[in-house]
Formats: C-alpha cells, sequence, structure tokens
C-alpha cells in the first residue's frame, strides 16, 4: 500500500510587507503590518519494497496558496464582501443562512508597496474569517483575513490559480 499524500512548503512563506488588496478590482485599502503570502504543494510519493522508503515518484497532488493580510478600513460594502454569508441590505449587513451553500470567490490582487516584490493575483479565492470585533474606546478595529485559492477552472491550462506579475494595473 502506498504512502498518505503529504504537504510540503515549496518556498518559505513570502512576506510582501505593507500593500494593498484589492477584491475584484475593489479596493479593500492598505494593510498593516505583514502581508504574507503562503504557496505550499501536496505530493504523492511512491515506494516499493525492494528500496525501502526510498521513493522511485513523486507526484504533484495540489498547490495552494494563502494570502494573509490585516485589513482597518471598514465600511459595511467592504465587510459585506468578506464575510461571505452576510447579505448587504443598505446600511446593514444581515447573517443567518443554510449550511452547505458554496461561498462566492473572488479575485484577489495583493500590489505591495514594496518595488521588489511581486504583484499576485489570486484568480478565484475565498475568504476565511475568524474575528472578534473590539468595540472598546482604547483599541482601532482590525481585522486579519485570510484568502484560499481556488482553482479557476475557465482559465487555460496551467494558468487556473494564480500569477507573480512584475507590474500589474488595475
Amino acid at each position: 500500500m502506498g504512502q498518505q499524500p503529504q504537504s510540503t512548503t515549496v518556498s518559505d512563506i513570502y512576506g510582501v510587507g505593507p500593500a494593498a488588496i484589492y477584491l475584484d478590482d475593489i479596493s479593500l485599502g492598505a494593510t498593516q503590518g505583514n502581508t504574507t503570502v503562503e504557496i505550499t504543494e501536496e505530493e504523492y510519493e511512491q515506494v516499493i519494497d525492494a528500496y525501502g522508503s526510498t521513493p522511485i515518484n513523486e507526484y504533484q497532488l495540489a498547490t495552494n496558496i494563502i494570502v494573509t493580510c490585516i485589513l482597518k478600513e471598514e465600511s459595511t460594502t467592504k465587510l459585506s464582501r468578506l464575510l461571505n454569508t452576510g447579505t448587504l441590505d443598505s446600511t446593514k449587513i444581515t447573517f443567518g443562512r443554510y449550511v452547505g451553500r458554496a461561498k462566492t470567490p473572488h479575485r484577489i490582487i495583493v500590489l505591495p508597496y514594496n518595488d521588489q516584490a511581486h504583484d499576485i493575483v489570486i484568480y478565484r479565492a475565498a475568504t476565511k474569517i475568524n474575528w472578534s470585533l473590539n468595540y472598546g474606546n482604547d483599541a482601532e478595529r482590525a481585522y486579519e483575513v485570510k484568502f484560499k485559492g481556488m482553482i479557476d477552472e475557465s482559465r487555460s491550462d496551467n494558468d487556473k490559480l494564480f500569477r507573480l506579475d512584475e507590474s500589474y494595473s488595475i
């Protein structure tokens, strides 16, 4: 019986520093602190008893990309796009729907302020949210947001997940 798939990091977490984040060409504002992009691969190693645990082949099963950033510029429109399960109704966002509905994917664009870092375009991504909202007077609200890339089957082969771009323009 073969080994279970394993996940390995293709590159170190890529810190792009402060950046502008766009969701479907709509600015979510500038980030606070470091924005990170994590790219990982899942692979399967084929082994046979004759060579012990030394693989004779390795197969790529998946490539994953996750962007993590902290956002501070807030509006009900921006929050409704991030909180995928909410519905925007003029000045409020309402919640509560049946489970099992697919999240609406968005194109995510990361434009680092650092000229040395590449722009990143994820063709389809879902938001990953785990927030505690602070309503105290002593602290600003900051929202950590994760965007997880998903395959865009409408794009050509080898260009279905994301790209690193020298100079992407909105």
